[in-house]
């Protein structure tokens, strides 16, 4: 029973961290993402699986609520819930594996996300990033190249502030999470 709420607990939890960060974003147009903190944290403790699972419903509420364009962009965060739970679910967690994987969750989404957004919404989408791109079209480059290279860098800044926190909190919580057996180490 302890097992079943403290994995529930988890979840909701995650889910409520990235709908949480998502508004954030949303009102404050940082050139960040913030929505994918829970899916990390979920990932790295329940595994891929459960991490894409918090990354689709994640995408699903703040489609609701927030912005119809989340819904298009849930495969990304399906994608960073299997690719870090890949990475790091039974592995040793440590700084220098929580910036690998940053950096592998940095790329594989942003190639999903600068795809996505240039197909379907030619290259600029609302909030902080697709500030970016205009700024950089602004100054010559094409919307392709500043679509991308603007979702590189913000997916890089986002996802080392997203794995360092989740990191932290697992660190933080590493006693009530002990049920999980993770390899928190050097």
């Amino acid at each position: 029973m302890k097992y079943g709420m403290l994995f529930s607990g988890i979840l909701m939890f995650s889910i409520g961290l990235n709908v949480f960060g998502t508004y954030l974003e949303s009102i404050y147009l940082f050139p960040l993402y913030l929505d994918s903190i829970g899916t990390i944290f979920s990932a790295i403790i329940l595994g891929p699986h459960i991490g894409a699972l918090v990354g689709l419903i994640t995408n699903l509420i703040t489609g609701c609520l927030l912005s119809e364009e989340n819904f298009l962009f849930s495969v990304v965060n399906v994608l960073i819930g299997l690719t870090t739970g890949i990475l790091l679910y039974k592995n040793q967690i440590n700084i220098k594996n929580i910036f690998l994987a940053a950096i592998v969750v940095s790329i594989v989404s942003s190639i999903m996300g600068n795809l996505l957004s240039i197909y379907f919404f030619g290259g600029i989408t609302e909030g902080g990033v697709g500030h970016i791109t205009q700024t950089l079209t602004a100054f010559g480059e094409s919307i392709p190249t500043a679509a991308f290279a603007a979702g590189l860098y913000t997916n890089f800044a986002d996802k080392i502030i997203s794995f360092i926190s989740a990191f932290f909190m697992i660190y933080v919580l590493q006693d009530k999470l002990s049920i999980y057996n993770l390899k928190l180490g050097n």
